[in-house]
C-alpha cells in the first residue's frame, strides 16, 4: 500500500500512483483539504482513480515531497510509521538519501529504504472552485537512486508499479542533476525586481530570455564539470529536459525554445516573494551545495560563486540548511565508495583495473 506526504505535488503523484495501479492511495496534504477528495472529479485519466486522506493505516511504502527547507519537519511528524518501510524522496534535492538516513540515526529509528528522484514525478492542477483535477505531464526516464546499486534496483521494483517511469541511477547523478537548480534561481534573479515588487508574470514565458538562458547554461557547464567529476551521468540541461518532456511535446534546438514553447508550463505564474523555493532550495539545498563540492574537487565555479553572492543579499540562508551541511555527507559517502571500489579493484590485488570516470578532489 502506498501513501504520499507532501505539499501541492502530492495530489498529482497520488492520483497518478492510484491510476497506474487501480489501488487506494493515502494522500495527506498540506494544500488539500480532506473534504475536498470525496467529490473531487479527476480529468484526462483512463479508469477509476482511489485516494483515501491521510496515511493508509497499512502502508508499506510512502513517498515524500517537500521542499529540503520542510523536509526534516515532515519526516519527524511522521517518524513512527515511515521507520523500516520503503520512501522515496520525490525530489531528494541535495543528497536527500543521506541527509533522511542521518536523521533517522538521531531519533534512534530504523531508517527506511531509501531512494531519491531528481525532480517531482508528475504535475497536476486543482480547480478548487469546482473541485476538479487534470493531471498534467509526468517525467519520462526519471533517474532513482539508493546507497547502492542493488538497494537502487530494488526500489525502482517496488515503486514502478505506482510509477513506471522510473529508471536505475546513482546518488552522483540524482544529488546534482535536479534541474530547477539551475532553472529557477537564474530566472528569479534576472527578475528580481518584478518578483520583489509583486509583480505578477508568467514565469517561463515571459520571465525568460536569450540572456537568462545563457545564464542557466553558464550554471549548467559548471555543475557538468561537478557531474563528470564524481562519476554521474553528464547530460546537459537543455538534455535532461527534452529526456522528460519530448514525450509530452517538448521541442527546440535551443535550452530557450525548449522551455519557453513547452505547453506544460504555460500557465506557471512567478512567485511573488524572493522568499520563495526557487531561491531558498534551489540555491541553499542546490546551488551553494554544488560550489562547496566544486571548491572541493577543484572544478570551475566562478557563476555558482555568482549566484549564492547574490542570494545572500536577497535571500538569506534559511536556518534549516544549516543543519548538517549535505555537501559533507555526500563527500563523505563517495569517499567511502571510492574506497571500497579501490579494494575490491584487480589493481588492488596486484593487478591492473581500467580507470574510470571520477576524478580526485583537491585536498
Amino acid at each position: 500500500m502506498l501513501s504520499v506526504i507532501g505539499g501541492p505535488q502530492a495530489l498529482p503523484a497520488a492520483v497518478y500512483a492510484s491510476a497506474n495501479t487501480g489501488e487506494e492511495v493515502g494522500v495527506l496534504s498540506s494544500s488539500l483539504s480532506h473534504e475536498a477528495l470525496p467529490g473531487m472529479r479527476v480529468e484526462n485519466v483512463e479508469g477509476p482513480v482511489w485516494l483515501q486522506p491521510g496515511i493508509l493505516p497499512e502502508t508499506t511504502h510512502f513517498v515524500v515531497i517537500s521542499d529540503s527547507t520542510n523536509l526534516k519537519g515532515v519526516l519527524y511528524a511522521h517518524r513512527q510509521q515511515i521507520a523500516g518501510r520503503k520512501l522515496l524522496l520525490a525530489p531528494g534535492g541535495f543528497a536527500g538519501v543521506l541527509r533522511v538516513r542521518a536523521w533517522f540515526d538521531e531519533w534512534g529509528l530504523t531508517a527506511p529504504e531509501l531512494g531519491e528522484v531528481t525532480a517531482f514525478i508528475v504535475g497536476g492542477r486543482l480547480d478548487a472552485t469546482e473541485n476538479r483535477f487534470r493531471l498534467g505531464a509526468a517525467k519520462r526516464d526519471l533517474p532513482l537512486a539508493s546507497e547502492s546499486a542493488d538497494r537502487t534496483d530494488a526500489l525502482v521494483r517496488d515503486y514502478s508499479p505506482y510509477f513506471p517511469h522510473l529508471t536505475p541511477s546513482d546518488l552522483s547523478t540524482t544529488t546534482l542533476s535536479n534541474a530547477n537548480h539551475m532553472i529557477h534561481p537564474a530566472v528569479v534573479l534576472l527578475n528580481a525586481a518584478r518578483i520583489d515588487n509583486a509583480e505578477p508574470f508568467l514565469f517561463y514565458r515571459e520571465g525568460l530570455s536569450p540572456a537568462t538562458a545563457r545564464f542557466m547554461e553558464a550554471l549548467d557547464a559548471e555543475r557538468l564539470e561537478l557531474v563528470k567529476a564524481l562519476g554521474g551521468e553528464p547530460l546537459t540541461l537543455k538534455d535532461w529536459m527534452l529526456r522528460y518532456y519530448e514525450a509530452e511535446g517538448m521541442r527546440g534546438d535551443t535550452l530557450l525554445e525548449c522551455l519557453q514553447t513547452f505547453a506544460g508550463f504555460a500557465g506557471s505564474a512567478a512567485p511573488l516573494t524572493l522568499r520563495y523555493r526557487y531561491l531558498e532550495d534551489d540555491v541553499w539545498f542546490g546551488l551553494a551545495q554544488y560550489l562547496a563540492l566544486a571548491r572541493e574537487w577543484g572544478t570551475a565555479c566562478a557563476h555558482l560563486q555568482s549566484v549564492v553572492t547574490a542570494t545572500t543579499v536577497l535571500c538569506s540562508r534559511v536556518e534549516s540548511s544549516y543543519d548538517d551541511e549535505p555537501w559533507q555527507l555526500f563527500r563523505d559517502y563517495w569517499d567511502a565508495q571510492e574506497r571500497n571500489q579501490h579494494l575490491n579493484s584487480p589493481r588492488a590485488h596486484g593487478g591492473l583495473s581500467d580507470v574510470g570516470n571520477a576524478v580526485e578532489k583537491v585536498t
